[in-house]
C-alpha cells in the first residue's frame, strides 16, 4: 500500500523507475542514479540538462540546437551551471562533476530511420 505524502527532497522523473522497483521489491541495479521515493531519502546531487539552446530564450548560448544545451549540477554545496559559448557560473568546486558527465551529444545524423522514430526524434 502507498501511504500519500509530501517528499521534501528535490525528485526527478528518473526516480519513477526505481519507486517501481521498491513497489515490486525488485532489486536495482548499483549503477542507477536515481532513489527510490519510498521511503524518503536523500540525494546529494542532481545533474540535468536544458532543453534546445535557442537564443531567443537563452541569451549567450551557442551553439545553436542540440548541442548547445546547459547543463546544471544542483548538491548540498550550492548550484553550478555551465552554459556552452558562456563557461560556468556558481559553485566551481562541482566543476568536475559536470565535466565527469560530459556534453551533450548530437541526435542521430540520419532522422529518417527507425531506431531516431524510436526514441522520438520524429513524428
Amino acid at each position: 500500500k502507498v501511504i500519500p505524502g509530501v517528499y521534501g527532497e528535490r525528485v526527478g522523473i528518473v526516480d519513477v523507475f526505481s519507486t517501481l522497483l521498491d513497489l515490486g521489491g525488485l532489486k536495482k541495479d548499483p549503477s542507477l542514479s536515481s532513489s527510490g521515493l519510498l521511503p524518503p531519502q536523500h540525494r546529494p546531487l542532481w545533474i540535468a540538462e536544458s532543453g534546445l539552446c535557442e537564443s531567443a530564450c537563452s541569451p549567450g548560448c551557442s551553439p545553436e540546437g542540440f548541442l548547445g544545451k546547459d547543463l546544471v549540477a544542483i548538491a548540498d554545496a550550492g548550484r553550478l551551471t555551465y552554459r556552452p559559448g558562456r563557461g560556468y557560473t556558481g559553485n566551481l568546486d562541482l566543476k568536475p562533476t559536470l565535466q565527469a558527465y560530459g556534453s551533450p551529444t548530437a541526435p542521430p545524423a540520419t532522422p529518417n530511420n527507425a531506431e531516431s522514430r524510436a526514441l522520438g526524434y520524429m513524428d
